[in-house]
């Protein structure tokens, strides 16, 4: 079974310090966790909600009143940032499953590439494990019992074939560099040529190497700007290969949508800004 990156690297929202997110998680057991982010679902909201990239991917369940069902999605990897309206302008989600980049081929045996950015067919991908979380939800009312029972499907999923060995040890390369290693360092420690190593990266994550490198790139420096005490833009722009501070903080706004001063106003409670930057993303 894959290796158990999730005490490696454990990416974050545009938010994580709310006390009251519109997004209820549960993290899944011990044994879960090398494959599975969390398990979560929209609580109450009054304000657009900023999505930033997280590296995962997402099977979405949504309840809809009107047909009387419940209708499924995978979001798949995606690169940049949107905003979510409130609950009057759209279906919630009423449960979902929150996979890393690189573990959701563990549950398909369709090939991921082409799939970055795109919001699909979930049965394309998952029909067996779709068909019968959509039995489970509709016997399941509470949220709690949702997650245990959605483990034990997940678990009798396992079974699609493991991804190569070099792609494992790519992604693990990745994050223990924080992002910073390059598509042709990569390719050379996995004595693969880029154009093999792109092939792996697309099957099993839809995304190039170089796609994904930077993602996790940035996903480090938001936390280190958000979480060290002692964060300085200099010493980021070393830490993590920028050229200069004006090319990390393009970077930053052009994943995070908003520059990093608003960013952490943000993600400290103050939101008086986002109304009108929702209204012109």
């Amino acid at each position: 079974m894959m290796t158990d990156l999730s005490a490696l690297y454990h990416p974050i929202t545009a938010t994580p310090l709310s006390p009251a997110q519109r997004i209820v998680e549960a993290a899944p057991s011990q044994a879960l966790r090398p494959y599975v982010r969390c398990f979560w679902q929209e609580g109450e909201a009054c304000a657009p909600t900023l999505v930033v990239p997280d590296t995962c991917m997402d099977l979405l369940f949504r309840w809809d009143a009107a047909s009387g069902g419940y209708s499924c999605c995978f979001s798949a990897l995606y690169d940049k940032p949107f905003f979510l309206p409130v609950h009057a302008q759209r279906v919630p989600v009423s449960f979902a499953v929150r996979f890393y980049a690189w573990s959701a081929a563990l549950f398909t045996r369709a090939s991921l590439a082409g799939s970055r950015g795109l919001t699909l067919d979930a049965e394309a991908y998952f029909a067996p494990l779709v068909r019968e979380m959509l039995y489970m939800l509709r016997q399941t009312p509470d949220f709690a019992s949702r997650c245990a029972k959605a483990e034990s499907l997940l678990y009798a999923h396992l079974a699609a074939p493991q991804p190569e060995a070099a792609f494992g040890n790519a992604v693990y390369a990745i994050l223990q560099s924080r992002g910073r290693l390059r598509a042709h360092e990569l390719a050379r420690d996995a004595h693969l040529s880029l154009r093999q190593l792109e092939r792996l990266f697309q099957r099993y994550s839809g995304a190039s190497p170089k796609a994904l490198s930077a993602m996790v790139r940035y996903q480090c420096l938001w936390q280190d700007a958000l979480f060290s005490p002692t964060f300085c833009i200099q010493d980021a722009v070393y830490r993590y290969g920028y050229t200069d501070q004006s090319h990390l903080l393009r970077q930053f706004r052009a994943y995070h949508g908003l520059s990093l001063r608003q960013a952490l106003a943000l993600a400290h409670g103050n939101v008086a800004f986002l109304q009108d930057a929702s209204s012109h993303a």
